[in-house]
């Protein structure tokens, strides 16, 4: 993906194998895991024919290499410095491997077995506070995956990859704008949404479910469902993280596939959807998770949506957007067919995309500011007049954060996080790959986001 290898990334090949093989080809993977093994071979086989020699000073040499290899690790354990490192590009091979061997010794494995994980922030457990009983409406969230605004005509992109959805431009019902993601990895990002985190290391308050927006609607006569076109696999290690207790119903790829490691194109979002009843005396609250426009991405649309070719990697993208924004507008007319209540639609991404920038592909980099860029858009109709003055100050965003979007559905459930307002100004964190920060983060200064969003994020 035209990075080094990060230091926490050896742990996620292991926990994420199925995703890693998927997103690349025989090239970048296969041919490299060959050469590997050949070359490891060969080293053994020329150690093995150097010990017949038995040579008293390769005694001594041996335990010379081992204090060498040892020294580095143990500068970084004791400095606990080294949160987030990734080698430069400009790097060469052998700095590089090194810099990744010393990371995970001195402080990756240190801090996944010990807890010593440096000067990573210590948050105290947020609270919600209900702020009124049973609100008698509907609200869809749909988080997409790996969708980049920048990519969306929505947003001025000059290909027409949203037309659907630019038809809705204009509208008083309907808002879009620009949105900083809290994190570059699935795993992450949807912990924060569904739990209202805006840090690092907040599991206490994952784990206490206090701001879990699923018990939070449960608590305020919610009917609660979360629909999946994910793999069951990629599913594994974000089920326990997002309040699965407190869910009514569940749907997942799994169920059609029979094969956890297969995930399924986004109609089977619909397909759940429009099973659902929309009872009149219930209000629900829907998740629906996309599998979007990850990688591979020409096996995330149909056939009929291949309008910019497969050419190229970006033709093969912009199908994916294309396909998103038929997924949206169904999803808004479908709801628009089955209730006449008053209903919310909310959409972000879990996180954007590099498509070559800097050499780079793919998501992961926090560093890279293209793959925090994300679209927001919400669309709501049959709506009381409270929200007038919520659309009057969603229009006053220059952007909005996956914070203020979590806290916006947290409000519409009846709570308010943390006694704090919904588009409170504060510094903005945006987490790698880890939720607890292993992998760093991104600190925004609330004094800077202004600069930050007109220079640096949301650059033309």
């Amino acid at each position: 993906f035209g990075m080094w290898i990060a230091p926490l990334e050896p742990y996620l090949f292991f926990t994420h194998i199925d995703e890693t093989f998927k997103s690349l080809d025989f090239q970048t993977i296969y041919f490299p895991t060959i050469l590997f093994f050949l070359t490891s071979v060969s080293l053994i086989f020329i150690k093995y024919q150097f010990s017949k020699f038995n040579l008293k000073a390769n005694r001594y040499a041996k335990y010379i290499l081992i204090v060498l290899l040892l020294i580095q690790p143990a500068i970084i354990f004791i400095k606990q410095k080294q949160i987030g490192y990734r080698a430069q590009k400009s790097d060469f091979i052998l700095k590089s491997s090194w810099k990744l061997f010393s990371n995970n010794f001195g402080f990756m494995i240190p801090c996944k077995l010990f807890g010593r994980c440096g000067d990573i922030p210590q948050e105290k457990i947020k609270h919600a506070y209900k702020i009124f009983e049973n609100p008698n409406i509907n609200i869809i969230f749909i988080i997409g995956e790996s969708l980049r605004e920048k990519n969306m005509s929505l947003f001025g992109y000059p290909l027409p990859t949203t037309p659907s959805l630019n038809q809705y431009k204009g509208r008083k019902n309907f808002i879009f704008k620009k949105a900083i993601s809290s994190a570059v990895f699935t795993d992450v990002s949807l912990p924060c949404l569904l739990n209202c985190l805006d840090k690092p290391n907040e599991m206490n308050t994952v784990l206490s479910k206090n701001t879990n927006l699923f018990k939070l609607a449960k608590e305020n006569n919610f009917t609660t469902i979360f629909i999946s076109a994910q793999s069951h696999d990629a599913l594994n290690s974000i089920t326990n993280n997002i309040g699965l207790p407190y869910i009514d119903t569940y749907h997942e790829s799994f169920e059609e596939t029979k094969n956890i490691y297969k995930e399924l194109q986004d109609s089977f979002l619909l397909k759940n959807l429009k099973k659902i009843p929309f009872e009149k005396e219930k209000n629900y609250f829907i998740v629906l998770h996309q599998s979007g426009s990850h990688s591979p991405y020409n096996n995330k649309y149909p056939d009929s949506f291949n309008k910019f070719s497969n050419k190229t990697l970006i033709d093969q993208y912009n199908n994916t957007v294309l396909y998103t924004d038929f997924i949206l507008d169904d999803i808004i007319k479908t709801v628009r067919q089955k209730t006449q209540k008053p209903t919310y639609i909310i959409f972000t991404s879990d996180h954007a995309e590099s498509l070559g920038e800097h050499g780079i592909y793919g998501h992961g980099n926090y560093r890279e500011t293209i793959q925090h860029q994300v679209p927001f858009i919400l669309y709501a109709y049959g709506t009381p007049s409270t929200f007038n003055l919520l659309y009057s100050k969603l229009q006053k965003q220059h952007f909005v954060t996956h914070n203020n979007i979590s806290k916006l559905v947290a409000y519409l459930l009846g709570y308010e996080i943390d006694h704090e307002k919904i588009f409170k100004r504060k510094d903005v964190y945006v987490i790698g790959k880890d939720i607890n920060g292993l992998d760093g983060y991104l600190l925004i200064k609330k004094e800077d986001l202004y600069s930050y969003h007109k220079k640096k994020v949301f650059k033309p």
